[in-house]
């Protein structure tokens, strides 16, 4: 008894009872219910998917003629919306595992005219007795109508709600202006919006601003032929995730008061098939191409014998072009060669005959212009999905170069016999064992072995092996072992003896030959007689031992290179001095010794001795480690083993070249301190020329007034004057000729600079001035003490006299460390300089910038200068007039540090 029957058993009414009777045993009654009440029935056995049973009322709402069309499941599946056919699965296979889930779904199918009609479909699973379900129940209705109305608005307003909800469709209303009235939830949640927010608003906010004119242009042609569907193809907007691609079918419709008007859109997403056309056009192209370009011919031709399909290639070997030969009878044309017709008839009878579904032709054929040209065919037999055979294509490769080749290789194989014959050695074919047991061996052994090629191959051969020199042999066999482990060529150089007795040199190159499975199957390979060339080699091995010891026993660098900048030879000092390996050397290009700014010009030297034969230059050698070294090179052009080039020497002039500077420096040092001594004698003759005039004068004054003790003040101030000039003449002249004789030691800036100030501490007092002083503690200078505070005194006695005026009497001083140098700096707030005016005079001797406030010879800025740079320092001013003056020192002194 069935799951039905045993579900209506309980207790019915007796109509009802009744009717069943009758449907079971009254076929009509089934035939009248199904005809009127449905739109088809369905019965699908589930253990046997692929068949099924349509009532014919299926077929024909959808246009179809239910006898022509296939019986197998998969028939109707192609009529169904995609996404329809996917929901109705996933609804099927819930209703399976939960009877109670219902199976009630409105699926879009095609119709035959191409409109799509919308059915009703609920389903019921039939299970057996262990509850598995076997068969599947539908029931169909066609809601097409029902469907219009409600989009129509003439039908419940929610059951059209829910109707178009369910569908994975987009569904929108709008009105003229194009806002939205209604979009079913779908749209919503692939367009990830709010119903709420929609309504009332623009639709082309969620259409790409490409698209606009295009979805105007459609609402104009809908309102113009209202109830008229028009179709267009929009792009969604998705947020942060580009586009999608929806097929759209626009109606206008008038509402029921007859004057409002509405757009209905419903939009089938066509995003995938889309990519899949474009990838099926790029598919498409590629094939074509590849078919277009490929080096073989393409034919195809049908049952019939008619050609439907003569590739490029083909035009190309036949010469006939594709609209020449396609669509006729392949017959039609002389193609096969007159005496392979029979061979290639039979061929061609076996694959339309489908005995074969393919196989392989090697035969004549006659090109257009009548040459003959080689071929093979390869040739494959297409059916149809019942197995009858529709076409036979076939792969054409021109084989008539190939079969010159043949021709040609038979000729050279006869040609190869007679040059081996003549070289100077013979070919081999031996077994890989002990005796070298010779297969094969050319005559030419003779002149090398002594034996006749006979001698080696017959019942009493003679093994090749005895012929090798006793002390050699292991070492044969060991190498040639090892070769045929890697897979490689063995190349050997050993002694044989001869048939004479006598005792020669070989060279020896072979490989082993293997099967297609790698085995081992001999060895060939090639001897030659070397003995004479071994002698000559050993002789220029002892003269290039000799012309090697020679070279490396040169004091400077040995170098030969061709013109490619190939070092060919070198002696050892090149290795010594440059820091690169030998190898390195080999591999490096002589230019690159050197460094970019000597390039040009040793480039220009190189070419010159291979032009004018001979050149040299000093350049300073770079060395691996960057470190550069001054040397002399030489460079003589000349043949070496056929190449034309360059030889020569280097020597290291380091010595020379320190020399020169050490000259250059000190003629430099001479030339300045001689400058310097002509502005101190010109300084020295002004000033004491001046004060001996003025002693003058005053000895004519004090004649005519011997009394006056003004003069003889006055006599002393000059004199005094005449003394510091002296004075300061002897310390420029002692720092110029012995600076370099002073002891040098760690001095504390902070203790120097307080001695100085102690020094000038009755001027500080007398003029009530501040001096501050910021120094890092147990900053020190390796420095001359004399020297330093020397500078100190000149610097702190021109801030007083100069840096302070009645409303300004501060000093500050400030010593610190400053990327790896000490940086000093005295500053005040006094009468300033103007730098425009006196900047090129600022360490000039004699320059005097404020001479009302005092009578300076103008040397202190200068003595000060000389003084600093003396122990590797510098100095630099900054003034502003009326604002002050700040003057910056900088010791360089490595040895500076912090204690």
């Amino acid at each position: 008894m069935s799951t039905i029957e045993q579900k209506y058993r309980k207790k019915q009414h007796y109509l009802k009872k009744e009717l069943y009777h009758l449907i079971k045993s009254d076929e009509s009654i089934f035939d009248f219910i199904q005809e009127n009440a449905l739109d088809g029935l369905w019965y699908w056995d589930l253990m046997h998917p692929q068949h099924q049973w349509m009532d014919p009322k299926c077929w024909k709402t959808l246009g179809y003629d239910s006898d022509a069309m296939p019986r197998d499941a998969s028939a109707w599946m192609n009529f169904v919306n995609p996404e329809d056919l996917k929901l109705a699965t996933e609804n099927a296979q819930k209703h399976d595992e939960n009877p109670a889930h219902p199976y009630d779904q409105i699926i879009r199918y095609q119709h035959k005219n191409g409109s799509t009609v919308w059915i009703r479909c609920r389903c019921i699973v039939i299970r057996d007795h262990e509850g598995k379900a076997i068969r599947l129940l539908g029931a169909q209705h066609e809601v097409t109508k029902e469907t219009g109305d409600a989009t129509s608005g003439r039908q419940d307003h929610e059951i059209m709600l829910s109707i178009l909800n369910k569908q994975s469709v987009f569904i929108i209303k709008t009105d003229l202006h194009g806002n939205y009235t209604f979009a079913n939830d779908y749209f919503c949640q692939q367009l990830g919006v709010r119903r709420e927010e929609l309504i009332g608003k623009s639709s082309l906010e969620q259409i790409l601003p490409q698209d606009h004119q295009k979805y105007r242009e459609t609402v104009k042609q809908c309102i113009a032929r209202q109830n008229i569907p028009h179709a267009v193809i929009l792009r969604n907007s998705l947020p942060e995730q580009g586009s999608l691609t929806y097929e759209y079918v626009i109606s206008a419709f008038t509402k029921e008061d007859k004057e409002t008007v509405e757009l209905l859109s419903v939009g089938y997403n066509i995003t995938e098939k889309k990519k899949n056309e474009q990838a099926l056009r790029v598919a498409h192209q590629r094939l074509t191409s590849h078919l277009n370009n490929s080096p073989l011919g393409i034919v195809e031709y049908n049952k019939a014998l008619i050609v439907t399909k003569w590739s490029k290639r083909c035009q190309e070997i036949f010469e006939w072009s594709e609209s020449e030969i396609l669509n006729n009878h392949i017959t039609a044309f002389n193609l096969i060669y007159k005496g392979d017709l029979k061979a290639t008839g039979k061929i061609a009878e076996e694959l339309l005959a489908g005995k074969v579904n393919g196989n392989i032709s090697y035969n004549r054929n006659y090109t257009k212009s009548g040459k003959v040209v080689h071929c093979v065919w390869y040739n494959s037999v297409i059916k149809n999905e019942s197995g009858e055979v529709i076409s036979i294509m076939s792969l054409v490769q021109d084989i008539s170069q190939q079969k010159h080749y043949e021709q040609t290789i038979i000729k050279s194989q006869l040609k190869l016999t007679n040059v081996i014959n003549n070289l100077p050695g013979f070919v081999y074919r031996c077994k890989n064992d002990r005796h070298w047991t010779m297969e094969y061996i050319s005559k030419a052994c003779k002149e090398v072995l002594g034996f006749a090629s006979k001698d080696f191959t017959g019942d009493h051969a003679l093994p090749y092996n005895e012929l090798i020199h006793p002390d050699d042999r292991a070492m044969v066999w060991n190498d040639i072992q090892e070769a045929l482990k890697r897979k490689q060529q063995y190349q050997l150089t050993y002694r044989i003896i001869a048939k004479d007795k006598t005792e020669k040199w070989v060279w020896e190159k072979g490989i082993g030959i293997e099967d297609n499975k790698g085995n081992l199957l001999a060895l060939e390979g090639f001897i030659q007689d070397i003995t004479e060339k071994r002698k000559a080699e050993r002789d220029i091995l002892l003269e290039k031992t000799l012309s090697d010891n020679i070279i490396n026993s040169l004091p400077g660098v040995f170098y030969l290179y061709n013109t490619k900048g190939q070092f060919l030879r070198w002696n050892k000092n090149l290795e010594t001095v440059t820091g690169y390996s030998g190898e390195e050397i080999s591999k490096i290009h002589p230019i690159d010794l050197f460094d970019e700014d000597e390039k040009e010009l040793l480039t220009m030297k190189i070419a010159n001795v291979f032009t004018a034969g001979e050149d040299y230059v000093e350049a300073n050698f770079l060395l691996k480690n960057k470190q550069k070294i001054p040397y002399y090179f030489t460079g003589i052009a000349g043949v070496y083993k056929g190449e034309t080039c360059l030889m020569g020497v280097g020597m290291d002039i380091s010595d020379r070249v320190r020399a020169e500077e050490s000259l250059k420096q000190l003629l430099f040092t001479t030339t300045e301190q001689n400058n310097r001594l002509k502005d101190y004698s010109y300084i020295t003759s002004h000033n004491i020329r001046s004060s001996v005039s003025t002693l003058m004068g005053l000895m004519q004054l004090i004649e005519q007034e011997p009394e006056n003790k003004d003069y003889l003040q006055l006599i002393q101030v000059t004199i005094e004057k005449l003394d510091k000039t002296i004075r300061n003449i002897n310390e420029l002249l002692n720092l110029e000729n012995s600076s370099h004789l002073h002891q040098k030691t760690d001095c504390n800036l902070s203790e120097a600079i307080q001695r100085v100030i102690k020094l000038n501490d009755h001027l500080i007092k007398e003029n009530h001035i501040e001096i501050r002083t910021h120094i890092k503690e147990g900053l020190t200078h390796h420095s001359i003490p004399s020297v330093l505070e020397s500078i100190f005194q000149h610097l702190i006695s021109n801030a007083i006299k100069y840096g302070t005026t009645p409303s300004s009497k501060t000093i500050e001083i400030s010593a610190k460390e400053e990327s790896g140098k000490i940086a000093i700096y005295i500053q005040d707030y006094g009468l300033g300089l103007d730098l425009k005016q006196c900047e090129t005079k600022l360490f000039k001797p004699g320059s005097r910038f404020h001479p009302s406030l005092s009578d300076g010879q103008g040397m202190g800025l200068y003595m000060t200068k000389r003084q600093i740079e003396s122990m590797g320092g510098s100095i630099s001013i900054e003034s502003t007039v009326n604002q002050g003056t700040t003057i910056k020192l900088y010791l360089y002194d490595e040895t500076h540090r912090i204690h």
